[in-house]
């Protein structure tokens, strides 16, 4: 084989090489996303990657999150009024993650994506809140004050996770649902109440 050939198939091995390593070295960073950087080297880089597509080391982990206002729902769970009333609630808020803290973020929950961390440790935080909010109402405070009991919640589900990067824009609970029992106390309340109101 002529060197000719030879330095030709050395070159093309190259080009192909190069490519293979450029390739590998692209990292899309979502719309709407900014991406933490994860050094083998030197840990999490204090500076972000934006959207789009991006250059970074193969020998680096990189882990997109949300910037932009994301809607989560929160299943159906239990809780249990001042009197000690069983209710069910379900709620959905808008929250987005604090640019400035992602790399916090990344730390303190060690890499996991947003999907986990919304599915874990913020549903966990909206529950406590609820049920906080909740223990503080009877079950006919409840329906007579259901725009003042979201704002509680929204406001104390805001303040346990606003230190830890994340901005809560709303939060919207759904009708609470009674138990069968504490429907039918409800409405002995009510009828009791009726009944004074006539002999009045």
């Amino acid at each position: 084989m002529s060197g000719l050939k030879i330095g030709s198939i050395s070159v093309g091995g190259f080009i192909v090489a190069c490519i293979i390593a450029l390739i590998l070295s692209i990292t899309v960073i979502p719309q709407g996303h900014a991406g933490v950087v994860y050094k083998r080297s030197s840990g999490v880089q204090d500076t972000t990657l934006s959207q789009g597509w991006r250059l970074t080391s193969p020998m680096d982990r990189v882990t997109a999150y949300p910037i932009s206002t994301e809607t989560v729902k929160v299943n159906a769970f239990n809780v249990q009024t001042k009197d000690g009333k069983p209710l069910v609630i379900a709620m959905e808020y808008d929250y987005s993650n604090q640019l400035e803290k992602l790399p916090y973020i990344y730390n303190k929950f060690k890499g996991q994506d947003a999907d986990t961390i919304e599915a874990g440790w913020l549903q966990s935080r909206a529950k406590k809140a609820s049920l906080n909010v909740f223990s503080k109402y009877s079950v006919l405070e409840v329906f007579q004050k259901q725009g003042e009991i979201n704002a509680q919640i929204q406001k104390d589900f805001t303040k346990m996770v606003e230190e830890h990067g994340f901005s809560v824009d709303s939060l919207t609970l759904g009708a609470p649902q009674p138990y069968k029992n504490t429907l039918d106390a409800i409405q002995a309340v009510v009828n009791a109440s009726q009944k004074l109101e006539q002999l009045e």
